[in-house]
């Protein structure tokens, strides 16, 4: 292989790349690598890196590239990311040596690292495709961001709460995760092409899609769906996820299961993070959850957050603004200030002025909605605490 590349544009695409390269130190030395391929008209240049869940693609053209030598090699992406970035010269010549080694060229600099036959990188399973689907890339990224936070990142022995369940239907797309302690649903719109017999559903690690905006400069992007795989294809681009193994809590029963509220009202969301930064300063730390531990209480139809600390003798309280306000009075419920920051920091934004918030005893999950434009499919559920401040 011989090939004569844009310094600047190689740079950066290997620098992506290099995000899905596992940095787990048990890897397969394999994973460590990027594949170097001259493209099947040979006229441009691939980029392949992995990791255990996810493979990404990027395509280099011909005005960015000359092919003089067509091939394909692997070599340690991040080793030759270092000697790019160390590069002044606007263009950069590759060969392959009959050594094996790899040539790295400028017209004032020479390197030479070892190269591997690529026939041993890791293969993406060949799948037959179930489903093709358009949709907005904002939106696609918009639900990432709403639903990832509250996957379950720390448990080994809860793998499939690391993931976001994605339902593929006809005309939307729903998202589910949960953590155990917080669920988090999002309903965006898409359009399927062709017809679909039945919904198809993924779950999909959220380490390994959240970054997914940083890899595409398309409005639109293609999902291609099959029985274990999701691929997000646009202009040069492809990122294929693997779906964890593994049988998901039946969330959306518990989201779709909530009604008839004791108690519900209104905030302004601003305001509500603000009084739960505060609170969350004094709150106790309960260490077996990593909880801020507050209470919200109403009395007369005042609504109140509190919190003590039991390791400084401190405690807080602050006076909450509440509208729309039904039901039970008075009335008391322990709750993790920081999961609730969490939900009113990523499932919302300063689109949402207001939030609603609905309660259904002391010891059931509490509903989160959007106060001004609640849309079915769109909520969370987080669930209380006991505590005893005496």
């Amino acid at each position: 292989m011989k090939l004569e590349a844009d310094t600047r544009v190689l740079t950066e695409k290997l620098n992506q790349i290099v995000k899905v390269i596992s940095n787990n130190a048990f890897s397969n030395e394999m994973q460590k690598m990027v594949v170097i391929e001259t493209s099947k008209d040979g006229f441009g240049l691939n980029l392949t890196g992995s990791n255990s869940y996810s493979w990404l693609s990027l395509a280099i053209g011909k005005e960015n590239v000359t092919v003089k030598e067509k091939g394909s090699l692997a070599v340690d992406a991040k080793f030759l990311l270092e000697i790019l970035k160390t590069l002044n010269d606007k263009w950069v010549v590759i060969e392959t040596k009959k050594d094996g080694m790899l040539n790295i060229k400028t017209e004032t600099s020479s390197f030479d690292i070892p190269s591997v036959d690529s026939s041993n990188y890791p293969q993406l399973k060949d799948e037959k495709q179930t489903m093709t689907v358009d949709v907005n890339l904002s939106d696609l990224t918009d639900l990432i961001r709403r639903t990832a936070y509250c996957c379950d990142n720390g448990s080994e022995m809860r793998e499939v709460l690391k993931g976001i369940k994605f339902t593929f239907n006809s005309d939307s797309i729903v998202a589910i995760a949960t953590d155990s302690h917080v669920m988090s649903r999002v309903t965006i719109k898409c359009k399927s092409e062709g017809e679909v017999d039945k919904p198809s559903s993924l779950l999909i690690p959220a380490k390994a899609i959240k970054n997914v905006a940083s890899f595409f400069d398309d409005d639109q992007v293609k999902l291609l769906i099959s029985d274990t795989q999701m691929k997000i294809v646009g202009e040069g681009v492809e990122l294929a996820l693997r779906s964890l193994a593994g049988t998901y809590p039946n969330v959306q029963s518990i989201l779709d299961g909530f009604s008839d509220p004791e108690v519900e009202f209104d905030v302004n969301r601003l305001d509500f993070i603000a009084s739960l930064k505060r609170t969350k300063v004094v709150a106790s730390k309960i260490e077996a959850g990593g909880a801020f531990l507050g209470v919200l209480s109403i009395v007369d139809g005042h609504v109140q957050l509190k919190a003590k600390s039991r390791t400084r003798m401190a405690d807080s309280f602050e006076a909450i603004q509440v509208s729309n306000y039904q039901g039970a009075d008075p009335f008391e419920i322990g709750l993790n200030v920081l999961n609730i920051l969490n939900i009113l920091t990523y499932s919302y934004t300063n689109n949402d002025e207001k939030i609603h918030f609905a309660f259904k005893g002391r010891l059931n999950p509490i509903q989160i909605t959007a106060g001004d434009h609640f849309e079915k499919g769109n909520d969370q559920l987080v669930t209380p605490i006991r505590y005893d401040f005496n």
